[in-house]
């Protein structure tokens, strides 16, 4: 990447960082040569060099009564960025009041494609808080990418986190088998009648969230509903069938 690439990153425009780059490799110079040198003309050169030396990356010296201009050291941009860092977490407390309002519309999220779906479940991770869940174990098997990451990845995580899980499915060998490792899984299972209840989708609630995945029918979506109302009254949905289920 161009210096002068990696300096518009930092926060210089196109031109400030061809001056400063200009100023740094002449050294004490004029604006005449400054402005040659980064091939813009000499005026607008001239309010260049002020927005810079505003920043503190330019500074002034006299020789021979004559102006010349200096670069500061390149460590004056780091200065500069924790500045802006600073005014940045100055500010985060009004930024989270804003973000927290009472009255917010829920905000809905939508993925697609196997890594939409692995998304997802990254982003039931993020909270660390109990994930409870409607899920089809055998339909998430139809995608080798999502069975890998859910069994090894995500389970570690979850695992590290301390993320507690609660998995309501469809009875199947595979179901059962799934079940036998819930103790050091972190997790417990309750079965559903796979023939009354064949439902192939999943949900997922955590934190002030609720996750629908579709895997059926070649087809891989995924939306997040980001609303602490929703997210309640499908957890007490979720709390009653659980709490009536026998295994």
């Amino acid at each position: 990447m161009l210096l002068s690439q990696v300096l518009e990153q930092m926060g210089l425009n196109d031109k400030e960082s061809k001056i400063y780059l200009a100023c740094l490799e002449l050294g004490p110079a004029s604006i005449l040569e400054i402005a040659k040198k980064a091939a813009i003309n000499r005026v607008t050169a001239y309010y260049i060099i002020e927005s810079l030396r505003q920043k503190n990356l330019i500074s002034i010296t006299i020789k021979k009564k004559k102006n010349l201009f200096v670069a500061a050291e390149p460590e004056e941009i780091i200065k500069l960025l924790k500045e802006k860092e600073e005014a940045f977490i100055s500010i985060l407390p009004q930024l989270h009041a804003l973000n927290n309002l009472i009255v917010k519309k829920p905000r809905i999220r939508f993925y697609e494609g196997e890594d939409g779906i692995i998304n997802v479940y990254k982003d039931c991770l993020r909270d660390k808080k109990e994930i409870l869940a409607w899920g089809y174990i055998s339909d998430i098997h139809q995608s080798e990418k999502i069975k890998n990451y859910i069994n090894k990845e995500f389970l570690e995580q979850r695992i590290k986190y301390n993320i507690v899980g609660k998995l309501i499915t469809p009875d199947s060998s595979l179901a059962k088998k799934y079940k036998k490792h819930d103790n050091e899984e972190l997790r417990e299972t309750k079965l559903i009648p796979q023939k009354k209840y064949p439902f192939n989708n999943e949900i997922l609630i955590y934190g002030n969230k609720v996750a629908f995945l579709s895997f059926g029918f070649n087809e891989y979506l995924g939306i997040i509903i980001e609303s602490k109302g929703v997210a309640h009254n499908m957890r007490l949905i979720f709390d009653f069938f659980w709490e009536n289920l026998k295994y």
